[in-house]
């Protein structure tokens, strides 16, 4: 996740500490929050599900991810 795409300035730079993980830390717990375990490291969003997912399964899993980036999309309105 990015705070601007032209300059692609992450919300969380690689190795970042506790107090630069503010934001990151807001949105994996919105996933966590909404049923969905994921890993959320730096500024990316890791996602393996298993290989018996159904389509709906998915679908369930994007809107879950959907409904906490908008935790960021708010970030970035600011």
């Amino acid at each position: 996740l990015v705070k601007n795409r032209k300059t692609k300035e992450p919300f969380a730079p690689f190795n970042a500490k506790p107090d630069e993980m503010a934001l990151m830390n807001k949105v994996a717990a919105k996933i966590k929050d909404l049923g969905m375990y994921t890993i959320v490291r730096w500024n990316m969003v890791f996602v393996a599900p298993p290989l018996c997912v159904t389509k709906s399964e998915i679908d369930e899993g994007l809107e879950i991810i959907s409904e906490s980036l908008k935790i960021a999309d708010a970030e970035v309105q600011k």
